[in-house]
């Protein structure tokens, strides 16, 4: 497991952190922080502050990641799966237990779906379990708020981390292509004490 260690400043947060000092007041004057030693490119960036800021597009700094379905932080980290199960799991290798099919299905309707489904599994003591959301329609793009493709696909994993099924779930996964690929997902449910 790779450990996250602290990361050097480059110049350019030297020069931000400089930039922010500077539009910060004090709540209490009294007890102001000493100035630590900046860096000479902080100094200088400091000291002529740039006239205007540079062109952007909102959006322009997602790049791929902008498609994919955001996990809650709980499905976010390092996997409690051990390897060899992860590794069979993300080559298509190990086959669920039981598939739960939620195309065409509103959200009002896949949520109790999804819940009565997730709950027969664990009462049946199954690990591994699909759960096919779809990819979505991907909406036009022409109204003035903009649309997330795949509501369900959206939804899924913030469904299973809270609520009554959070203690049910171990771990959720993207599926394999051979089990639907970016439409679907591996459930993995906690053994039952």
């Amino acid at each position: 497991m790779k450990r996250r260690g602290r990361r050097e400043l480059t110049p350019e947060d030297h020069v931000d952190w400089a930039r922010l000092k500077q539009t910060v007041r004090p709540i209490r004057p009294e007890k102001t922080a000493k100035p630590g030693p900046m860096a000479p490119e902080a100094r200088s960036a400091a000291e002529d502050p740039p006239t205007s800021l540079k062109p952007f597009r909102i959006g322009s700094r997602a790049g791929e990641a902008a498609g994919q379905t955001a996990m809650p932080a709980r499905f976010a980290g390092a996997s409690p799966i051990d390897r060899r199960t992860l590794a069979r799991l993300r080559r298509g290798k190990t086959r669920p237990e039981a598939r739960l099919d939620l195309h065409g299905l509103t959200q009002a309707q896949a949520l109790p779906a999804l819940t009565g489904f997730m709950m027969r599994a664990a009462a049946e003591d199954k690990r591994v379990v699909l759960v096919i959301t779809g990819k979505g329609r991907g909406g036009d793009g022409h109204g003035p708020i903009p649309e997330r493709p795949g509501v369900l696909r959206h939804n899924l994993p913030h469904w299973l981390a809270s609520g009554q099924l959070a203690g049910l779930v171990l771990d959720i996964l993207p599926a394999h292509r051979s089990h639907g690929g970016e439409g679907a997902f591996y459930v993995y449910l906690r053994r039952r004490r």
